[in-house]
Protein backbone atom coordinates (compact mmCIF):
# COMPACT_ATOMS: atom_id res chain seq x y z
CA UNK A 1 0.00 0.00 0.00
CA UNK A 2 1.28 3.46 -0.90
CA UNK A 3 0.69 7.02 0.25
CA UNK A 4 0.99 10.23 -1.77
CA UNK A 5 2.16 13.25 0.22
CA UNK A 6 3.86 16.63 0.07
CA UNK A 7 6.38 18.10 2.47
CA UNK A 8 7.52 21.53 3.66
CA UNK A 9 10.44 22.31 5.94
CA UNK A 10 9.54 24.20 9.11
CA UNK A 11 11.85 27.13 9.83
CA UNK A 12 11.97 30.01 12.30
CA UNK A 13 10.32 32.11 9.58
CA UNK A 14 7.50 29.64 8.94
CA UNK A 15 7.08 27.04 6.20
CA UNK A 16 9.44 26.37 3.33
CA UNK A 17 8.34 25.69 -0.22
CA UNK A 18 6.01 22.74 -0.73
CA UNK A 19 7.79 19.78 -2.31
CA UNK A 20 6.21 16.81 -4.00
CA UNK A 21 3.90 15.12 -4.41
CA UNK A 22 5.79 11.93 -3.64
CA UNK A 23 4.31 8.44 -3.64
CA UNK A 24 5.94 5.87 -1.39
CA UNK A 25 5.02 2.69 0.50
CA UNK A 26 3.40 3.57 3.84
CA UNK A 27 6.19 1.83 5.80
CA UNK A 28 8.84 3.91 4.02
CA UNK A 29 6.82 7.07 4.60
CA UNK A 30 6.35 6.41 8.33
CA UNK A 31 9.82 5.20 9.24
CA UNK A 32 12.12 6.93 6.72
CA UNK A 33 10.39 10.20 5.81
CA UNK A 34 8.61 10.87 9.10
CA UNK A 35 10.81 8.84 11.50
CA UNK A 36 7.65 7.97 13.45
CA UNK A 37 6.64 5.70 16.26
CA UNK A 38 10.07 5.08 17.79
CA UNK A 39 10.84 2.43 15.18
CA UNK A 40 7.88 0.16 15.76
CA UNK A 41 4.62 -0.15 13.83
CA UNK A 42 1.74 1.05 16.02
CA UNK A 43 -1.49 -0.86 16.58
CA UNK A 44 -4.02 -0.75 13.74
CA UNK A 45 -6.29 1.89 15.29
CA UNK A 46 -3.41 4.20 16.19
CA UNK A 47 -2.03 4.03 12.64
CA UNK A 48 -5.48 4.76 11.25
CA UNK A 49 -5.82 7.78 13.55
CA UNK A 50 -2.54 9.15 12.16
CA UNK A 51 -3.54 8.52 8.54
CA UNK A 52 -6.99 10.10 9.12
CA UNK A 53 -5.37 13.35 10.31
CA UNK A 54 -3.73 14.00 6.95
CA UNK A 55 -0.62 15.65 8.37
CA UNK A 56 2.22 15.28 10.82
CA UNK A 57 5.55 16.86 11.60
CA UNK A 58 8.54 14.57 11.15
CA UNK A 59 11.47 14.16 13.51
CA UNK A 60 13.37 16.54 11.18
CA UNK A 61 10.76 19.34 11.46
CA UNK A 62 9.20 18.68 8.08
CA UNK A 63 5.45 19.09 7.69
CA UNK A 64 4.14 16.07 5.79
CA UNK A 65 0.61 16.33 4.35
CA UNK A 66 -1.64 13.90 2.48
CA UNK A 67 -5.28 13.35 1.70
CA UNK A 68 -6.73 11.88 4.95
CA UNK A 69 -7.74 8.24 4.69
CA UNK A 70 -8.10 5.02 6.69
CA UNK A 71 -6.82 1.59 5.88
CA UNK A 72 -8.53 -1.78 6.22
CA UNK A 73 -7.17 -4.61 8.34
CA UNK A 74 -5.92 -6.30 5.15
CA UNK A 75 -3.91 -3.17 4.28
CA UNK A 76 -2.43 -3.13 7.78
CA UNK A 77 -1.22 -6.71 7.28
CA UNK A 78 0.35 -5.59 3.98
CA UNK A 79 2.19 -2.77 5.80
CA UNK A 80 3.53 -5.37 8.27
CA UNK A 81 4.77 -7.58 5.42
CA UNK A 82 6.37 -4.58 3.74
CA UNK A 83 8.23 -3.57 6.93
CA UNK A 84 9.52 -7.10 7.45
CA UNK A 85 10.70 -7.23 3.83
CA UNK A 86 12.51 -3.85 4.11
CA UNK A 87 14.54 -3.74 7.34
CA UNK A 88 16.57 -0.84 5.91
CA UNK A 89 13.57 1.42 6.60
CA UNK A 90 14.22 1.06 10.33
CA UNK A 91 10.66 0.10 11.22
CA UNK A 92 9.77 -3.12 12.98
CA UNK A 93 6.69 -5.14 13.74
CA UNK A 94 6.61 -5.95 17.46
CA UNK A 95 3.26 -7.29 18.59
CA UNK A 96 4.34 -7.67 22.21
CA UNK A 97 2.43 -4.62 23.46
CA UNK A 98 -0.64 -5.59 25.48
CA UNK A 99 -1.75 -2.32 27.07
CA UNK A 100 -4.19 0.39 26.07
CA UNK A 101 -3.55 2.96 23.36
CA UNK A 102 -2.92 5.50 26.10
CA UNK A 103 0.28 3.65 27.08
CA UNK A 104 1.54 2.60 23.66
CA UNK A 105 3.92 5.55 23.14
CA UNK A 106 5.47 5.03 26.58
CA UNK A 107 6.02 1.35 25.75
CA UNK A 108 7.51 2.22 22.34
CA UNK A 109 9.90 4.81 23.82
CA UNK A 110 11.11 2.42 26.52
CA UNK A 111 11.50 -0.36 23.96
CA UNK A 112 13.56 1.97 21.74
CA UNK A 113 15.83 3.04 24.62
CA UNK A 114 16.36 -0.58 25.67
CA UNK A 115 17.33 -1.56 22.12
CA UNK A 116 19.80 1.34 21.87
CA UNK A 117 21.35 0.36 25.22
CA UNK A 118 21.69 -3.26 24.11
CA UNK A 119 23.40 -2.18 20.87
CA UNK A 120 26.00 -0.08 22.71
Amino acid sequence: MKITYTCRQLTAEGFGTRQGPYTRPIGYFLFVEAACYFGVLPPFRMLNNTLAQGRLISADNVLLEWQPFRIRRWDYEEVKRSLRANPQWGGEVDEGFRGSRKYWERWAILRSVEKMSAAS
